[in-house]
């Protein structure tokens, strides 16, 4: 029998991520293949115990060599397919979006969310807003500010804010803004997913909220930290085919020293260039859209 175990890696946002990789996989193998290791009831995502097969093969980062990895699983009739890492390139996901989004779906109402005259923006705090990894940094405000200014939308705050300064400080600067609080991940990953008009937090949850969403008309994408191609050329997160998406490139943005670092996300006016046409291409990474099996890929947990 193939199999395809999954080690739980990180928050759901990175099992989802893990789940749909061994989605593509099945899909591309066309042949009967049983995915295992997950339990996200919310999905309807259920393991099941399975006897191990003599030959075994681990995915431990970013850039697996899909396309031989799905002739080997086509070949073997007897075979573990190990996922123990995440892996977040577009190359593997983009054809099975319409696939994704009949499997992935949440099993209970949860709150709905906001129609096209609102700007549905999702925050992403917590330990994120301490700098525990170098290229998971909270979005400037400067950038809210812009975004807001653009559309005319009445922005509405979604996601984990705190009493911390970056939370603090986002509520003063958007007094008229709406920040409704919500009880589960269920609620914020469904409000993401059905509102019009989305600014995505950096998160492959929120990623993934806004990715799948059939009710999202417009995406304003801010290309920074792990999202940036410069920063992490092993992740390619940039769905630069998908015309729902409006893409904004900074600076390499990442964390120094923790207090000047959120400082300067509070308070400066950090410049982001609005990439359409031909800057998609001219100014984006060759390997953009690629495998990236010419990269040497760092294993660096995200979440």
């Amino acid at each position: 029998m193939r199999h395809i175990k999954i080690t739980p890696y990180g928050n759901i946002g990175n099992q989802l991520f893990q789940y749909m990789l061994a989605l593509a996989i099945k899909f591309r193998t066309g042949v009967p293949v049983l995915i295992t290791g997950l339990d996200i009831p919310s999905f309807g995502i259920k393991s099941t115990k399975v006897r191990d097969e003599a030959l075994c093969l681990d995915i431990k980062n970013h850039t697996p060599p899909l396309d031989a990895i799905v002739e080997l699983v086509k070949d073997v009739k007897n075979i573990d397919v190990n996922i123990k890492c995440l892996s977040t390139r577009m190359c593997y996901y983009s054809r099975h979006l319409t696939e994704f989004r009949r499997y992935l779906k949440l099993k209970k109402n949860n709150h709905y969310g906001y129609n096209e005259h609102y700007l549905v923006i999702n925050v992403r705090g917590a330990e994120i807003s301490k700098g525990v990894h170098r290229n998971y940094i909270p979005i400037p405000l400067s950038f809210y500010a812009n975004i807001i200014e653009e559309t005319g939308l009445k922005p509405v705050f979604v996601g984990q804010l705190g009493d911390d300064k970056y939370s603090t400080r986002l509520r003063d600067k958007f007094p008229n803004a709406l920040f409704p609080k919500f009880n589960s991940w269920e609620d914020d990953f469904n409000v993401i997913c059905s509102s019009v008009n989305v600014i995505p937090a950096i998160s492959t949850f929120s990623w993934l909220a806004t990715w799948l969403s059939e009710s999202a008309k417009n995406i304003y994408f801010p290309i920074m930290g792990l999202y940036h191609p410069i920063a992490r050329p092993d992740i390619d997160m940039l769905p630069v085919e998908d015309d729902r998406y409006h893409f904004y490139l900074s600076d390499l943005l990442e964390w120094g020293n923790p207090e000047e670092t959120i400082d300067s996300l509070i308070n400066d006016s950090i410049v982001f260039e609005k990439l359409e046409g031909t800057a998609l291409l001219n100014r984006l990474p060759l390997t953009t859209s690629t495998e990236g099996l010419d990269l040497d890929a760092p294993r660096i947990s995200i979440e």
